[in-house]
């Protein structure tokens, strides 16, 4: 009777540990708030983030051009998963804006883990959720493709994520 409630308890964890990502926050203390997340046909909201490279970026900053967001945070499994997706789309069009910006991350370790995982994406380094909470209330990684006017064309969650290709059709296609 024993090793049965063993085998079963080891599968609920695990399955709780592989969705930790999509679901970390539902026992939140503010889980009765309402999650959400940006859709299609909303503004990019206003903010201004530093790069890595110094620059600061702001959202007016962004008009005029196609830009892809990623939101995500390194000590996530799906988003290590999916860093690797947006490297490559990085490398085949390494014109394409792209803005990977952590939640809850300290500039040590995101430096450490691009170094590591040879990563050249330009990445915004975030000790809070303040950004991050400007888009969605919960799940990562999500990615957001804002057009030229800075209307979300795309937005992604963490349950269905595009690959590479995608991404260079969506790059690809008229704004």
């Amino acid at each position: 009777m024993q090793l049965p409630l063993r085998i079963l308890a080891t599968a609920i964890l695990s399955c709780l540990l592989f969705a930790s990502c999509i679901l970390e926050d539902i026992n939140s203390p503010d889980s009765d708030t309402p999650t959400f997340s940006l859709q299609p046909g909303d503004s990019l909201p206003h903010f201004s983030i530093e790069m890595d490279s110094g620059t600061t970026i702001s959202t007016d900053a962004l008009r005029g051009r196609q830009t892809f967001l990623l939101l995500f945070s390194t000590s996530c499994p799906d988003c290590r998963g999916y860093l690797p997706v947006i490297q490559r789309f990085h490398e085949l069009r390494p014109e394409a804006v792209i803005l990977a910006i952590s939640r809850e991350e300290s500039a040590e370790s995101l430096i450490d883990y691009w170094g590591r995982h040879d990563l050249t994406i330009p990445y915004s380094v975030q000790t809070s959720r303040e950004i991050y909470n400007l888009f969605a209330s919960s799940g990562i990684p999500r990615l957001y493709i804002s057009g030229p006017d800075l209307t979300i064309t795309h937005a992604y969650s963490p349950e269905k994520l595009p690959d590479c290709s995608t991404l260079l059709q969506i790059a690809a296609s008229p704004h």
